[in-house]
């Protein structure tokens, strides 16, 4: 979870837990009248969290789920500036509202059709407290400001948040952490109950209620935050050169060359593929989310890793090519590279600029050979082609591809510090 609403929402689950932690722990340790005061003040204090965030809580997440997941508003108009965007949407009153937003507060964003002949666009929001939230448009995919959105804003790498949008799935957590924390708060009233009866109090079944509601919300509540960091939102980046997939506790790149097949089923998507260790599968589980959404992300998938390379790559020479010596130097690798496009023969002609500019900006090249192709590029000494290479590394999904890329497109770079790149990416390989 980011952001402020991420975090926010558990705030009074964390404070019912460090209000019942001491009192709890005076009752069951204390005894005599340290305990006696332990039970009333515990009794009064929870009693009265667990009939406020009883209430509070539930209503926060709602709130905080429908800000971090967008509420998708109708676009009649859009300006992209160099700034940023300015978009014209229609709110519910049927007014019409300007929205803008900075560039730099453009982290990702994906696209896909809800509906035929309809393109929802999801933009997540970065710095400052909405960090992590999302602003949604929906459009007509025949307006023109339709494919401006694809271009500018969504790019060749879509970073798509498969979110929960389904309110049965949220509706069936909300009341198995309910149940959970039922089941998991009685032995601990229990146990205070038993000591309780011990100190002669006339109004024991009264504090008794306050500690079961205090006690039951906060465990509750606890729960919740558990089940959400376990099911935490997986997000995927769908790039030129592979599929990206981070979870909470890891990050997956598979390259397109490697994936097999995508199979798709109700809440999930999973990529086939193969490693050095042999077949590997890689599931995506969304429950809640937008079958639409998944269907999408799965078609992209598919499309991509089937496509062919625009370019013979027996021209660019793979890493493998190089000086097996411990420095590999960067020289002979590139030396190899140029003699490969430069090459002309009976059946083969020279690799031209167009072409090594689509090998590095293009599905279907596997990553060896992309990287040749921007080196052999950048030899051309063409700003122009640098620039090819900045926008191609923009739209890579695996970060150690794009920051070779991003370092073969500086002019200023060395080669030290990009060999040392291309070991880095031997090794975790």
């Amino acid at each position: 979870m980011r952001g402020l609403t991420g975090l926010f929402r558990y705030v009074p689950v964390l404070a019912g837990v460090l209000l019942a932690l001491p009192f709890t722990t005076s009752i069951l340790d204390d005894g005599g009248a340290i305990a006696k005061a332990a039970w009333h003040a515990g009794s009064d204090l929870l009693g009265l969290y667990g009939s406020i965030a009883s209430i509070a809580i539930p209503l926060l997440f709602i709130a905080t789920s429908i800000w971090r997941r967008g509420i998708p508003k109708g676009l009649v108009g859009l300006r992209v500036e160099d700034r940023g965007l300015v978009a014209t949407v229609r709110s519910r009153r049927g007014t019409l509202e300007p929205i803008e937003i900075p560039r730099e507060r453009i982290r990702g964003a994906y696209a896909y059709a809800p509906a035929p002949g309809r393109l929802r666009v999801s933009i997540e929001l970065a710095v400052g407290l909405s960090d992590g939230d999302r602003a949604v448009f929906d459009i007509d995919r025949d307006d023109p400001a339709a494919d401006a959105l694809l271009s500018e804003v969504v790019g060749e790498a879509p970073r798509f948040e498969l979110a929960r949008s389904s309110r049965t799935v949220g509706v069936l957590l909300a009341a198995t952490a309910a149940l959970a924390g039922a089941i998991a708060s009685s032995p601990i009233v229990a146990a205070i109950a038993n000591v309780a009866r011990k100190l002669d109090d006339p109004w024991f079944a009264i504090h008794l209620d306050g500690w079961k509601t205090g006690l039951w919300v906060a465990t509750a509540g606890l729960f919740h935050a558990i089940a959400s960091v376990l099911f935490a939102t997986e997000e995927v980046v769908v790039g030129l050169d592979g599929v990206r997939i981070e979870g909470l506790f890891d990050k997956t790149f598979i390259p397109y060359e490697t994936i097999e097949r995508v199979e798709r089923g109700k809440g999930y998507f999973a990529i086939h593929h193969h490693t050095r260790r042999g077949p590997r599968v890689r599931r995506v589980i969304a429950l809640g989310a937008d079958e639409a959404l998944l269907e999408s992300v799965a078609r992209l998938v598919t499309q991509r890793s089937t496509d062919s390379s625009p370019i013979a790559l027996e021209a660019l020479p793979p890493l493998a090519a190089r000086s097996n010596g411990p420095a590999r130097l960067l020289a002979t690798w590139r030396e190899a590279i140029l003699r490969g496009v430069d090459a002309r023969g009976y059946r083969t002609a020279a690799v031209s600029q167009d072409d090594l500019a689509n090998a590095v900006a293009s599905t279907g090249v596997p990553r060896d050979h992309r990287i040749a192709a921007a080196i052999a590029l950048a030899s051309r000494g063409d700003e122009r082609h640098r620039t090819k290479i900045r926008v191609a590394a923009s739209a890579m999904a695996d970060e150690e591809t794009k920051a070779i890329l991003e370092h073969v497109a500086d002019e200023d770079s060395g080669d030290e510090e990009l060999e040392a790149l291309l070991m880095q990416q031997d090794a975790s390989r």
